[in-house]
């Protein structure tokens, strides 16, 4: 769930996508007609559908902008380690290419090394459950937040023994928040007029017991993945 959020309009986001496998569900993000982005540690690899351009996380009711792909392809980063969490990227490919419109398009890549640090633009998105209770998941929810600076995102960590990695960022701990069922959405950051995928939700650190948030959401560090994303739709075909 997004933590201080409310629902997504429409159109606003229309470089989020849903995934769904037997296994689980996950959040991803579209960064080509036939490519998306999730993380790794999500149950998205055999048949797995991606569902785009809607708000429902609806598989079944008929949408007149809603689209869905199989996954045909599924790459996670070869360095990805579960415990401890790291690396956690994966590339998707669908089994044929989305079509694109108002309601679904394609989010900017960052360049290498791109840092975000202070841009106070960034929207995180997905459809994480908003109770712990049984049912259906609530339309695409949103919220603002901003790119916490990397020193004081590691120095909030060292405070309770925790370490950030190079290939992770966190968001500020004002605004809203990534929970469960958030995975691999995006964190959008607009500059310049553009919003670029600066992140894909990773995780989150809780403390046993403590319902308020003493600790930032951890997300993947796009910009640190851009040789590795490039190699990877090269050998695998844009």
């Amino acid at each position: 769930m997004i933590i201080a959020g409310g629902p997504a309009p429409e159109k606003v986001f229309p470089w989020q996508v849903g995934f769904v496998s037997p296994r689980g569900s996950c959040g991803g993000v579209l960064i080509s007609k036939s490519w998306a982005l999730t993380a790794a540690h999500c149950p998205v690899w055999e048949q797995a559908t991606g569902i785009l351009g809607s708000l429902l996380f609806d598989f079944k009711t008929h949408q007149p902008h809603k689209q869905m792909r199989r996954v045909k392809v599924a790459v996670k980063h070869e360095n990805f380690s579960l415990n401890p969490l790291t690396y956690d990227v994966a590339l998707v490919k669908f089994d044929s290419p989305v079509v694109l419109d108002d309601y679904v398009r394609p989010i900017c890549l960052p360049k290498k090394g791109d840092v975000f640090d202070g841009v106070n633009s960034c929207f995180i998105s997905g459809w994480g459950r908003l109770s712990e209770s049984p049912g259906p998941k609530p339309p695409l929810q949103f919220g603002r937040t901003s790119v916490m600076p990397e020193s004081i995102c590691i120095y909030t960590l060292r405070l309770y023994g925790r370490h950030l990695k190079s290939c992770e960022l966190c968001s500020d701990l004002v605004g809203s928040f990534v929970s469960r069922g958030d995975s691999g959405g995006p964190l959008s950051c607009k500059v310049g007029g553009r919003y670029y995928a600066a992140g894909l939700g990773s995780y989150v650190i809780k403390m046993v017991g403590i319902d308020i948030v003493l600790f930032p959401s951890i997300f993947s560090k796009v910009s640190e993945f851009m040789d590795w994303i490039f190699k990877t739709l090269e050998e695998h075909g844009l």
